[in-house]
């Protein structure tokens, strides 16, 4: 059965890779043309170099940041600007720093390049924050302020002879002065870090007191609630060279059992939801019984165990179509919460019964790895996990493989913040 389930997900994968990604939206051209469809969104962390619109009527074109003046995406209220721009273009990255003899030569080592670019969005209002992000470049902060744009500039350099840094924050000098109208923002200024946050809200700030009332478009992440059920197949192995004879040579049965828990799913910033982050909490249970032989004496044996299970995973789903393939790793622990541990010695002479494994522990550690596919509120889920079982005995080893089937469903899901409006 489960290989039958990963054929039918490598075909359904083979299948949405030539599905996009597309979403209400609309594009400006520099003719100041309006034109309504839908965009391939790709929630952008780096800047987009381009991007693919279908207008109403079908036709799809693609367009680069010279084409357009903006382009808007629907879903999550983003707007983004199209222009040709001059960008700091001094290295950022600690291998590549140039060095200087001393901070007064700062202005003797500027460097620029132009070129066009897709600025989104953050702060709307009479003046607005915009971002750049290039893909081996840092980030890029803009003020638009009575239709002009300027760069907020963050720089640093490396002083030679030492190994010290000298941190350029013109940024704060360039605030200082373009919302001097507000003066009681210029102590908040001194303070201000080179990030989104700090950054959107001070604009947020200085727009309010301009009289413009506006929510920052900021980056912030979402969360899911989900609720589990399936069936689990578990197989208990004991390997080594001590302990009882009897574990190392029992044939032991295969245990099939319910299980079902709760799920909460983190999804970072501007991931499309590609990436998440979930912790889980289950309850299962597996039973297993069998023959083991030590000497010339015979042992029925049974092991019982219940488990609170806590699973932390990282998972990947292709985000794009409506049914969804997705793969996650991640470690799984359990507590045991109840016991069976008997060995019962098959004569008709001697009575022999008690644990059969001696000093069990309590708390099992495991890894999985997880495939499946997902609909709306659905998940389809196949699992495959290894721990360690339950022996505190180092000559004598205890697995547990477990195959898992689930089902999930989406109980609760939190909105995207709610950003400035169209």
């Amino acid at each position: 059965m489960k290989n039958l389930f990963l054929a039918l997900l490598c075909l359904w994968s083979c299948r949405l890779l030539a599905q996009s990604n597309v979403v209400a939206g609309y594009v400006v051209t520099n003719e100041g043309d309006t034109l309504r469809g839908q965009i391939d969104n790709r929630d952008w962390r780096i800047s987009p170099t381009e991007i693919t619109f279908q207008s109403q009527v079908g036709q799809t074109r693609n367009y680069v940041p010279a084409d357009l003046r903006e382009f808007y995406i629907q879903p999550t209220r983003e707007r983004f600007l199209g222009r040709v721009l001059a960008i700091d273009a001094v290295p950022f990255g600690l291998d590549e720093l140039l060095q200087i003899d001393s901070p007064t030569q700062v202005a003797a080592h500027q460097q620029q390049r132009t070129e066009p670019v897709f600025l989104r969005v953050l702060t709307e209002g009479p003046t607005r924050l915009l971002f750049y992000q290039g893909k081996t470049d840092k980030p890029h902060f803009f003020l638009e302020k009575e239709g002009q744009i300027q760069e907020l500039i963050n720089q640093r350099f490396l002083l030679s002879g030492t190994a010290a840094l000298f941190s350029n924050a013109f940024y704060k000098d360039q605030l200082i002065s373009y919302l001097a109208d507000c003066p009681q923002l210029r102590n908040r200024i001194a303070n201000l870090d080179y990030n989104q946050v700090q950054l959107a809200n001070l604009l947020t700030a200085y727009n309010r007191c301009k009289g413009f009332v506006e929510v920052p478009q900021l980056e912030k992440g979402r969360w899911a609630v989900d609720l589990l059920a399936g069936v689990e197949f578990s197989q208990l192995n004991f390997s080594g060279d001590g302990g009882p004879g009897y574990l190392r040579n029992a044939p032991l049965s295969s245990s099939t059992a319910p299980v079902g828990g709760l799920a909460v799913a983190f999804y970072p910033a501007r991931s499309r939801e590609q990436f998440s982050y979930r912790l889980e909490t289950t309850f299962r249970t597996y039973e297993t019984q069998g023959v083991g032989e030590e000497y010339i004496y015979q042992y029925d044996i049974r092991f019982k165990l219940s488990y609170l299970r806590l699973n932390a995973l990282m998972r990947y789903t292709y985000h794009k179509g409506k049914i969804r393939p997705f793969a996650g790793i991640g470690v799984a622990n359990g507590l045991t919460v109840s016991r069976t541990n008997q060995k019962i010695l098959r004569s008709t002479t001697l009575q022999n019964e008690g644990e059969a494994l001696p000093s069990p522990r309590s708390w099992e550690l495991g890894l999985m790895a997880e495939a499946g596919l997902s609909m709306n509120r659905f998940q389809a889920i196949y699992r495959r996990e290894w721990s360690n079982g339950f022996s505190s005995l180092s000559a004598l080893r205890n697995y547990v493989t477990v195959n898992s089937v689930l089902l999930g469903y989406r109980l609760l899901k939190n909105r995207a913040p709610a950003p400035f409006s169209d």
